[in-house]
């Protein structure tokens, strides 16, 4: 028998994101967000090695939704109860943004479910991605892809993300590559969320 859910997400999957939305994660979402994590990004790497596995430093990093909380936003993207999506904006100030560019809001952990990649959610989550980077104050936002996905860097590249080789390093024994963005001093853009971003 085919599902019907998963045949209305084949068919008519530009029509969803009439339905999706969008808010802050709670204490209550990390579990549940960490997990969906490591299973988006394990599914991503094994399409292209299927033996590939995260190292438990990555893993910990993964499921450590609490910390990115605290030191920036955590946003969720849902399709009724299902977690579609999702992305973390560390605070330019924050001890654990890893940014090379002064005053940078650091773009980390997006992820969109199998199901729901190709249907333009990472468009609408950079787009947010800037309105929050200009409520930070941020002059820059910037991000890591490994080495190993350059399709993800295209994608960035063509929402106005640039490569920067100032912000190539090693992270969990890979090579992840740095991207950046200018942030605008003004946004034409509706911000969804007005956040407490002090």
């Amino acid at each position: 028998m085919i599902n019907p859910i998963k045949k209305y997400k084949t068919e008519n999957k530009r029509d969803i994101l009439n339905f999706i939305t969008m808010r802050f994660a709670t204490h209550k979402d990390d579990l549940l967000l960490g997990n969906f994590l490591i299973q988006v990004f394990d599914e991503k790497q094994k399409e292209k090695i299927p033996s590939y596995s995260d190292s438990d430093e990555r893993l910990r990093d993964l499921l450590n939704v609490s910390e990115r909380r605290r030191e920036g936003v955590v946003l969720i993207y849902e399709l009724g109860h299902e977690i579609v999506a999702t992305f973390s904006l560390i605070h330019p100030q924050s001890s654990i943004n890893d940014s090379w560019l002064p005053n940078s809001a650091m773009l980390r952990c997006v992820a969109v479910g199998k199901d729901f990649q190709g249907i333009q959610i990472t468009k609408y989550i950079l787009e947010e991605v800037e309105n929050l980077s200009l409520q930070y104050n941020a002059d820059y936002t910037c991000l890591h892809v490994f080495e190993m996905a350059p399709q993800v860097g295209n994608v960035y590249e063509r929402n106005g993300f640039i490569r920067d080789k100032r912000g190539d390093t090693i992270s969990n024994g890979k090579s992840i590559l740095g991207f950046s963005r200018e942030v605008p001093k003004e946004s034409n853009l509706m911000p969804i969320y007005q956040a407490n971003l002090q």
